[in-house]
C-alpha cells in the first residue's frame, strides 16, 4: 500500500461523498457500555488509552479512527477531548458500524 491510498486523517473522497469504509485508520478500544451513539464513548479505558498514546503526534481533535471492541463490533469515529475531565471521546460516524459476529 502507497502514502497515497492510506487516508490518515484525511477522508477518502469518491465522487464527493466521504467514503469512510476506504480509509486506514489507526484502531482505538471502546466499550459501547460507556457512551452512546447520540453522546460518543469515553475513551478513558487503559487499552483506549494505549491506543490513543501510540498515535502520538498525530493525535488531536477531529481525527477519524476506528472504535472497537475485540470480537464485537467496529465503527468510524472522530475524536474530541475533553478539557473538564481530560480525556478523549469518540463520537460515531453514523452508518459505519460492523458487527464482526456476523450479525446485522
Amino acid at each position: 500500500m502507497t502514502d497515497a491510498n492510506v487516508c490518515f486523517p484525511p477522508i477518502a473522497d469518491i465522487g464527493g461523498q466521504r467514503d469512510y469504509r476506504l480509509m486506514t485508520r489507526p484502531r482505538v478500544f471502546f466499550d459501547t457500555n460507556d457512551g452512546s451513539m447520540e453522546q460518543g464513548y469515553w475513551l478513558g479505558f487503559e487499552q483506549s488509552r494505549n491506543d490513543l498514546g501510540a498515535l502520538g503526534g498525530a493525535l488531536r481533535p477531529g481525527t477519524i479512527v476506528t472504535i472497537y471492541m475485540p470480537d464485537e463490533l467496529e465503527m468510524a469515529a472522530t475524536l474530541r477531548f475533553d478539557d473538564t475531565e481530560k480525556v478523549w471521546w469518540a463520537d460515531p460516524v453514523g452508518d459505519t458500524v460492523t458487527y464482526l459476529d456476523g450479525s446485522a
